[in-house]
């Protein structure tokens, strides 16, 4: 495997208070610079049994992630006694490979570009643009003594990537994301029952027959809602 053989990481996380209202804990804005970090591969056959995982490293940088996330408190409404929301914004960008070149999964790249048999791909086929954007929101209103000892909310959740598709694994793809909606009791302040619909979106190539090509890995599940059910309590 090509890795770095050292693994330098900084990082910044100065702690500011949202200009949205009281957050809780206090607004993270995280700033990270990792010159070593793996990215998008391609699997390189050896035998028809195995194959090499063989990362690139971009260098010198690969700013991943800048997310401002404010998580703030709503006041009482006629709607509901008490609600959380926030909002996320991811922005990552590789600057340079110095190793695995012809592995890196990007436009530009071989694995990107055209050959005798077949069209150069594109970011809908997963291919890693210069810049990724992502978004993330929830909203959670609660509801106190519903009943007597059991407090309600409704928590609501969606991500998703707006812009490119990010350069390390799992760090994002245009089109692809998640949505849940849920119900939660809150019983006694000791026992916990959440009740989920979680679903997927994404966007993928298919001939009329069979999908071709898909943009991340959660695609396949756009069409895969689940419902969960979990149970938690304190002692």
């Amino acid at each position: 495997m090509l890795l770095p053989t050292t693994p330098p990481f900084w990082g910044l996380n100065p702690e500011t208070p949202t200009p949205f209202g009281p957050a809780v804990p206090e607004t993270p804005f995280p700033l990270v610079l990792d010159p070593n970090t793996p990215s998008r591969l391609v699997l390189k056959p050896v035998t028809p049994s195995r194959s090499v995982l063989t990362p690139c490293t971009p260098t010198p940088f690969v700013l991943v992630p800048f997310t401002p996330t404010p998580v703030v408190l709503a006041p009482k409404t006629p709607v509901f006694d008490s609600a959380t929301w926030a909002a996320e914004i991811q922005w990552s960008r590789w600057s340079k490979v110095r190793s695995g070149a012809n592995l890196f999964n990007a436009l530009g790249f071989a694995p990107c570009n055209a050959t005798a048999t077949a069209p150069a791909k594109d970011k809908w086929d997963g291919c890693v643009t210069k810049n990724y954007t992502g978004v993330a929101f929830s909203f959670a209103p609660t509801w106190f003594q519903v009943f007597p000892g059991v407090d309600l909310s409704a928590p609501l959740t969606y991500a998703v990537g707006i812009d490119g598709n990010a350069a390390v694994t799992f760090g994002g793809n245009q089109g692809l994301g998640n949505y849940t909606v849920g119900v939660s009791a809150d019983v006694q302040q000791k026992y916990r029952f959440d009740l989920k619909y979680i679903d997927y979106v994404g966007r993928y190539k298919d001939n009329g027959t069979a999908v071709t090509a898909t943009n991340g890995l959660t695609t396949f599940l756009k069409d895969r809602g689940a419902v969960s059910l979990t149970f938690k309590t304190t002692f």
